[in-house]
Protein backbone atom coordinates (compact mmCIF):
# COMPACT_ATOMS: atom_id res chain seq x y z
CA UNK A 1 0.00 0.00 0.00
CA UNK A 2 1.52 3.34 -0.76
CA UNK A 3 1.81 6.25 1.96
CA UNK A 4 -0.11 9.43 0.45
CA UNK A 5 0.84 11.44 2.80
CA UNK A 6 4.98 10.51 1.72
CA UNK A 7 3.46 11.01 -1.68
CA UNK A 8 2.41 14.33 -1.50
CA UNK A 9 2.75 16.49 -4.91
CA UNK A 10 6.09 18.58 -4.50
CA UNK A 11 5.47 22.29 -4.42
CA UNK A 12 4.59 23.74 -7.51
CA UNK A 13 7.21 26.97 -6.70
CA UNK A 14 10.21 24.24 -7.03
CA UNK A 15 11.73 23.24 -10.15
CA UNK A 16 10.09 20.32 -11.72
CA UNK A 17 11.86 16.92 -11.42
CA UNK A 18 13.34 14.87 -14.75
CA UNK A 19 10.35 12.05 -15.54
CA UNK A 20 12.47 8.44 -17.17
CA UNK A 21 10.75 5.61 -18.40
CA UNK A 22 13.76 2.81 -18.17
CA UNK A 23 12.45 -0.08 -20.50
CA UNK A 24 14.19 -3.46 -19.39
CA UNK A 25 14.38 -1.52 -15.79
CA UNK A 26 14.46 -4.95 -13.94
CA UNK A 27 18.19 -6.02 -15.94
CA UNK A 28 21.00 -5.54 -14.96
CA UNK A 29 21.87 -1.98 -16.85
CA UNK A 30 18.42 -0.90 -16.48
CA UNK A 31 18.37 -1.48 -12.74
CA UNK A 32 21.41 0.55 -12.08
CA UNK A 33 20.75 3.24 -14.27
CA UNK A 34 17.14 3.74 -12.68
CA UNK A 35 20.12 4.33 -9.39
CA UNK A 36 21.77 6.02 -10.70
CA UNK A 37 18.96 8.58 -12.07
CA UNK A 38 16.99 8.31 -8.62
CA UNK A 39 19.97 9.73 -7.03
CA UNK A 40 19.98 12.78 -9.58
CA UNK A 41 16.75 13.67 -8.77
CA UNK A 42 14.90 12.15 -11.48
CA UNK A 43 11.01 10.39 -11.24
CA UNK A 44 11.34 7.02 -12.16
CA UNK A 45 8.83 4.53 -13.77
CA UNK A 46 10.60 1.20 -14.92
CA UNK A 47 8.98 -1.84 -17.48
CA UNK A 48 10.18 -4.86 -17.90
CA UNK A 49 8.84 -7.93 -19.25
CA UNK A 50 10.94 -10.33 -16.77
CA UNK A 51 12.11 -12.56 -19.86
CA UNK A 52 15.38 -12.08 -18.76
CA UNK A 53 14.95 -10.65 -15.60
CA UNK A 54 12.89 -11.07 -11.90
CA UNK A 55 10.73 -8.05 -10.26
CA UNK A 56 13.18 -8.93 -7.18
CA UNK A 57 16.15 -7.43 -9.36
CA UNK A 58 14.30 -4.07 -8.38
CA UNK A 59 14.48 -4.89 -4.56
CA UNK A 60 18.48 -5.57 -4.49
CA UNK A 61 19.25 -2.69 -5.91
CA UNK A 62 16.93 0.28 -5.27
CA UNK A 63 15.49 0.43 -1.41
CA UNK A 64 11.77 0.26 -0.35
CA UNK A 65 10.39 3.60 -0.81
CA UNK A 66 6.80 4.66 0.08
CA UNK A 67 5.87 5.95 -3.02
CA UNK A 68 7.23 2.75 -4.92
CA UNK A 69 3.98 0.74 -6.34
CA UNK A 70 4.58 -3.10 -6.16
CA UNK A 71 4.87 -5.09 -9.72
CA UNK A 72 1.37 -5.56 -10.77
CA UNK A 73 1.21 -8.28 -13.31
CA UNK A 74 0.88 -5.59 -15.76
CA UNK A 75 4.76 -5.50 -15.26
CA UNK A 76 5.15 -1.96 -15.34
CA UNK A 77 5.32 0.25 -12.12
CA UNK A 78 6.97 3.26 -10.71
CA UNK A 79 10.25 3.05 -8.73
CA UNK A 80 9.86 6.75 -7.60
Amino acid sequence: MLNAAACAAPDASASPRPKVLITGGAGYIGSHLAVDLLQRGSDVVVFDNFENSSPHAIDRVVPPHPCRAPAPPGRLWAVN
